[in-house]
């Protein structure tokens, strides 16, 4: 089923990956699909991975985008640019005009107002409850308090993590022996991606959402390297219990 105006956008990553392999398998195909070009140094190909990660599928990294787009009959086209911002992404935004951008970009890049004032939505997927979790590290932060890991799917605004939210989702504390970056965190995100969309599709329409109270929260950012290695071993405390 193509998802009529709604346009992927998506990095050469793991979790673009991730996400096109969870709309293949819940047969829902963008209508457009623009992959920006691999950062200087490229994008190493994935490696086929199996994990348990219970009832959520494990993606494949060795699939490349490309690949997936084809295999589903998806219109699909490779910009020039890696950068979110450059010109020529707005270009093609205003050619093709969608109702709904999925935006899966590479770490760091923030989203700049000459995107944001074509007044098209960007749908993005937070690893963390929001708006208690906000920032990139919020998973590890998570599991240090002990709580379950969550997807917050909202739309972007100037403000970091702090646009509408259109669904949030608690999911199990993984398996200990999990890969947390590139297999359990994408395949959440994926997972939460698919009920976002399949919402949008029943209603034909984005829905209003919640707002976010300014002030509310807490931002996590870098992580030290001891703190994550005792966010995984809390896993393992799970398993003893």
């Amino acid at each position: 089923m193509v998802m009529d105006g709604v346009l992927f956008l998506a990095a050469r990553t793991a979790r673009s990956q991730a996400y096109a392999q969870a709309m293949q398998r819940a047969a829902l195909a963008p209508a457009h699909t623009l992959l920006l070009a691999a950062p200087p140094g490229g994008t190493p190909t994935g490696e086929p991975a199996s994990a348990d990660l219970g009832k959520l599928p494990c993606p494949d990294l060795s699939e490349a985008l490309e690949v997936t787009a084809a295999r589903g009959g998806w219109d699909h086209e490779a910009l020039h640019s890696a950068d979110v911002n450059d010109g020529e992404l707005r270009a093609t935004l205003q050619r093709l005009c969608p109702r709904l951008v999925i935006y899966c970009g590479y770490g760091g890049q923030i989203v700049g107002d000459a995107l944001l004032d074509l007044r098209v939505p960007f749908l993005h997927l937070h690893s963390g409850w929001l708006p208690d979790f906000r920032g990139s590290t919020t998973l590890y932060y998570a599991l240090l308090a002990g709580q379950q890991p969550a997807v917050s799917a909202i739309l972007l605004d100037q403000r970091i993590d702090e646009g509408h939210i259109l669904m949030r989702r608690r999911y199990p504390r993984p398996a200990a022996d999990v890969d947390l970056d590139l297999l359990y965190d994408n395949a959440i995100r994926a997972d939460l991606l698919v009920r976002v969309l399949r919402r949008y599709q029943r209603r034909r329409a984005l829905w209003r959402g919640r707002a976010q109270s300014p002030g509310t929260g807490r931002s996590y950012y870098v992580i030290h390297p001891v703190l994550k290695h005792i966010a995984r071993l809390s896993l393992h405390e799970d398993v003893a219990d």
